[in-house]
């Protein structure tokens, strides 16, 4: 049997700074078939092992996040693009494409086993997290937690808070198994940590329960969460640069 040839449409402009993000695994085209308005999409040789458009609706989804986590590391917050995508479906006519959905499982490593970076040389920060994610797993698990940094709704909101602290925790224990020795923000993480951990201050949101030590300081002023956000992408930001050698920026 033939195998599928599945597509992710994407639905953002072509100005965008995802075009820079090729990787042999995540592949991005424009199609002009349509002469009044060209559109783009992707491909993933990994999607394509897949017999099923949920299977590969998981892919995109995970690759999706990852990218989106690149992006916002890359910009330290400030991209105003991030990849928005559409519709999974196959050359196949007789397969009905269909939404990629929040609902659909994501995958820690939607990338095979055998993934490979690219064979031509990134020159672009999002193009060298891309290509590294492909084979680094602690990268790829940092750019996938930052991609689910959300605060659409309340409830995103809240988990928001401990996926941060999450992110700080992987910057942390991947500094110290490499011996990197990257000088961290002390004196704003420590705010933020006192702020996301203080039941007295965030409430339900906060990652510990009813403690006796965390209590409202009268000296401390807490972070807010978009304050936390521009903190910890901020950190993400110059701790990649210095964790993969970055030089040219």
């Amino acid at each position: 049997m033939a195998q599928k040839q599945w597509r992710l449409e994407i639905k953002n402009g072509i100005s965008t700074p995802w075009r820079s993000a090729f990787c042999e695994e995540f592949q991005i085209f424009e199609d002009h078939s349509d002469n009044e308005v060209p559109y783009w999409y992707a491909v993933s040789p990994y999607a394509n092992q897949h017999d099923t458009i949920d299977e590969a609706a998981k892919v995109f989804l995970s690759i999706s996040f990852i990218l989106n986590g690149v992006l916002k590391i890359s910009s330290q917050g400030n991209s105003n693009a991030p990849f928005v995508f559409g519709k999974v479906y196959c050359e196949d006519p007789y397969i009905q494409g269909r939404s990629v959905s929040l609902q659909d499982d994501i995958i820690e490593n939607p990338f095979s086993s055998i993934a490979r970076k690219s064979n031509s040389t990134p020159n672009t920060l999002v193009s060298i997290l891309m290509n590294e994610a492909v084979t680094n797993e602690d990268l790829r698990m940092l750019c996938l937690a930052t991609g689910l940094i959300s605060t659409t709704t309340n409830i995103e909101r809240m988990l928001c808070w401990r996926t941060l602290y999450n992110l700080l925790d992987d910057m942390k224990a991947i500094n110290k198994n490499q011996k990197l020795n990257f000088q961290f923000d002390d004196k704003q993480l420590n705010l933020f940590t006192y702020t996301c951990n203080n039941r007295a201050v965030l409430g339900i949101a906060a990652r510990h329960g009813q403690n006796l030590k965390f209590k409202v300081s009268p000296t401390l002023k807490p972070l807010t969460l978009d304050e936390s956000i521009d903190l910890i992408l901020k950190q993400l930001h110059a701790f990649c640069v210095a964790w993969l050698g970055i030089t040219f920026l």
